[in-house]
């Protein structure tokens, strides 16, 4: 009696395959959507303000780290992954048009420069940086030897992966 009442209580599912039911049952509620798409439009004048630039439908997804965002200029629908840092305290950054930065990774371009061409992919994880230690007399640790700065340009169209 019991699996007649657990199979009408089901309704419409349970006729339906067991991959389908689990993916429904993982898939975000719509309220869920609507909110997340209201929060991206009440923080979108926030980062304005900290970027040099910001293009149109710039979309953050989940919290980021920012530090010299004077220093950065973001194109046209350029998403930000979370967890992802960008970097540029005395240094500039550009990310071009449609590109993507994935989740948990580091574009440093602290006391260097840093170009991403458009429609560029930065996988998840993936760490740029445009400045390295010095480490020229072993006799003083490097921590003490200050860095080094320089320049990485990716081009358009550029998918970089990561380990």
């Amino acid at each position: 009696m019991s699996d007649i009442t657990d199979q009408r209580s089901l309704g419409d599912r349970a006729e339906m395959p067991i991959w389908k039911q689990f993916y429904q049952a993982c898939d975000p509620i719509s309220d869920d959507r609507i909110i997340a798409r209201v929060l991206r439009r009440i923080r979108r004048p926030f980062y304005r303000r900290i970027f040099l630039g910001c293009g149109r439908n710039l979309s953050v997804h989940g919290g980021i780290a920012v530090c010299g965002g004077d220093n950065i200029t973001l194109g046209d629908q350029v998403q930000l992954h979370g967890l992802c840092a960008l970097y540029a305290a005395n240094g500039k950054l550009r990310i071009g048009n449609r590109s993507a930065i994935g989740r948990n990774s580091t574009i440093d371009a602290s006391e260097g420069e840093i170009t991403i061409g458009e429609d560029c992919l930065i996988a998840a994880n993936s760490v740029l940086r445009a400045a390295d230690h010095v480490f020229i007399d072993r006799r003083i640790p490097i921590s003490r030897q200050g860095h080094r700065s320089g320049s990485i340009v990716l081009e358009s169209d550029v998918w970089l992966a990561g380990l």
